[in-house]
């Protein structure tokens, strides 16, 4: 005859099922976290829509890509210019969404890739694409860029390369 433990399988399933649902409420849930703090576990902050235009040497800085990270690292804000140096909008949380007022340290690339026609892309030319601006400002660690971003919405904030 086998000993009893106290649990019959009865049982057993019972907690299992109850153990499952459980894990399956969190999962769905986030863990508790709110859909503003879900993705960093931080709360967002709110933001003012930005806009300007990228310039090195008083000429716009077409097709780059634009990264500001907040001074304290906690917010990286994106965009892109267009063919005459401007940018039409950040985007901080969501598409176009804005930035949050602060100090922000601002990195501009410039790739160089060329769409000649949809899903086709230029062939590098001889000797390699060279940026048209300084490679110190392709990254943020290298960048020493900084800009003050204000309470206000803004459509010609300056970015300028020197």
């Amino acid at each position: 005859m086998t000993p009893r433990t106290g649990f019959s399988r009865r049982t057993g399933c019972r907690i299992g099922i109850v153990v499952a649902a459980t894990l399956v409420c969190l999962g769905s849930a986030g863990c508790g976290r709110s859909p503003a703090t879900r993705s960093t576990g931080m709360p967002q902050m709110a933001t003012v829509k930005a806009a300007g235009a990228v310039r090195y040497r008083n000429k716009p800085v077409a097709n780059a890509s634009l990264a500001l990270r907040s001074a304290d690292g906690t917010i990286l804000a994106r965009g892109h210019t267009d063919g005459d140096g401007r940018f039409a909008a950040l985007s901080t949380y969501a598409v176009n969404d804005g930035i949050p007022p602060g100090r922000y340290r601002v990195m501009v690339a410039v790739s160089g890739v060329e769409e000649i026609e949809p899903g086709v892309l230029a062939p590098e030319p001889p000797g390699g694409f060279v940026s048209p601006i300084p490679p110190k400002y392709a990254t943020l660690d290298a960048s020493d860029l900084e800009i003050e971003v204000g309470a206000e919405d803004v459509d010609d904030l300056a970015i300028d390369l020197e």
